[in-house]
């Protein structure tokens, strides 16, 4: 990514162009599944997801750097901070140190508030993961409603619950039915009407390694 950017940026008649990114996935046969390619099983679980944000995050950072309008990226994951790292490092080693990458997106408009946030390494392994404190400020109303979405391991992950119903290659219809449902997107807590101090809000979680939440504040 960061050597095409160099290319197209070293172009001055490219160099205005907006950019799409056909492929933006991990290695080159995202449509090769893990019976012929067991290697590829860890797109079923968490690291996926949570890869998935960390390189749209970054490619963000990587256009930013070389001034490339980049408009869109195409992956296929649709196939069933403080600790924040450089994006030069990311780009230059990877996330292989001691330490996860957890870092955010956000996007606002007149009525609401949307963090993604991750918590991200190479190394794909469950713990308890790190506590997180999202500090969002400008917010203009005294109280707002939070939706906490979460991908990990015990929400939306299909390819967990397919593990425990004995991972049957020829599902029935409820079968089908139940990894479907588990497959959505799913909330990590009830709804919560929450007030601001100052136009300001204070979303605290503890957010295991290889997840990813969805943090949506909504106001009038």
């Amino acid at each position: 990514m960061n050597d095409n950017f160099e290319v197209i940026a070293s172009f001055p008649e490219l160099k205005n162009i907006p950019v799409i990114i056909g492929e933006s996935d991990p290695e080159g046969c995202a449509a090769c599944g893990m019976t012929t390619n067991p290697e590829n099983a860890y797109r079923n679980g968490t690291l996926y997801s949570s890869y998935t944000a960390e390189s749209i995050a970054r490619e963000y950072d990587l256009a930013n750097f070389h001034d490339i309008i980049l408009i869109g990226a195409v992956n296929w994951s649709f196939e069933f901070g403080n600790l924040a790292y450089d994006f030069k490092a990311i780009r230059d080693s990877s996330v292989r140190g001691t330490r996860t990458d957890i870092n955010a997106l956000a996007a606002k408009n007149s009525q609401a508030v949307t963090v993604l946030v991750w918590n991200y390494h190479d190394e794909d392994i469950n713990d308890a993961g790190s506590p997180v404190e999202l500090v969002i400020k400008g917010i203009p109303a005294k109280k707002i409603r939070l939706n906490h979405y979460r991908i990990d391991s015990g929400h939306s992950n299909s390819y967990e619950v397919w593990k425990a119903i004995g991972s049957p290659q020829n599902p029935t219809a409820g079968q089908i039915a139940q990894l479907e449902k588990s497959g959505q997107l799913q909330m990590l807590d009830v709804p919560q009407t929450i007030r601001t101090g100052e136009g300001v809000a204070n979303i605290k979680m503890q957010l295991p390694r290889q997840a990813v939440s969805l943090v949506k504040l909504t106001y009038q």
